[in-house]
């Protein structure tokens, strides 16, 4: 064989393999919305992501019945709620805030030496709750910023007015980090 088709179709085998080596994003897409998820976080099931034993991150999708909205007094609802849940839960920060141009509530906290931030985004149909949990600095990671940036809502529509969203939002808040917590004990315990 001729040196040089040889020597484009080794060429061409390596582009190839580093294409293929290169995809580090794993694109999600479900009830409405997307989100790239790096090749790092392991798949659990249920909308549940984890990396090792540092980082969880986790969508929870509620129907929003009563098309109710992203509000102040949504908010202080829902941190009022985490604390009555949660003794051990501390609110660092929590605000009405917009992520790529979706009105959302945003709960940084901690728990048990965990972080965990968390953006709810109700639509006029869902409501759609992800939450980051980790040890360090979660809110401020590349791979977080990233998955933020990549999250889509397909035929967003901007809700009504309410505060009902705070009940459910604390609801769904709280399970997510039980879920956490027990997965990160659990694994400590079999290192040790």
């Amino acid at each position: 064989m001729n040196k040089k088709i040889l020597s484009r179709i080794l060429a061409i085998v390596l582009m190839l393999g580093i294409m293929v080596s290169c995809s580090t994003v794993l694109a999600y897409s479900e009830d409405g919305m997307s989100i790239d998820v790096p090749s790092s976080y392991k798949d659990m099931g249920d909308r549940t992501w984890i990396k090792g034993y540092t980082a969880t991150f986790n969508i929870q999708i509620e129907d929003n019945k009563k098309g109710e909205a992203a509000t102040k007094s949504a908010l202080d609802d829902s941190v009022e709620q985490l604390k009555k849940q949660y003794s051990g839960l501390s609110v660092s920060k929590s605000e009405v805030t917009k992520l790529n141009n979706y009105k959302c509530l945003y709960i940084e906290s901690s728990y048990s030496g965990m972080t965990i931030v968390q953006y709810a985004i109700p639509t006029k149909d869902k409501i759609y709750v992800l939450t980051f949990a980790g040890t360090g600095d979660v809110a401020g990671s590349d791979e977080v910023k990233s998955m933020l940036d990549s999250f889509k809502i397909d035929n967003y529509k901007e809700p009504k007015s309410g505060s009902a969203v705070g009940i459910i939002i604390a609801i769904v808040v709280i399970a997510a980090v039980a879920g956490v917590a027990v997965y990160f004990t659990k694994k400590k315990k079999a290192q040790a």
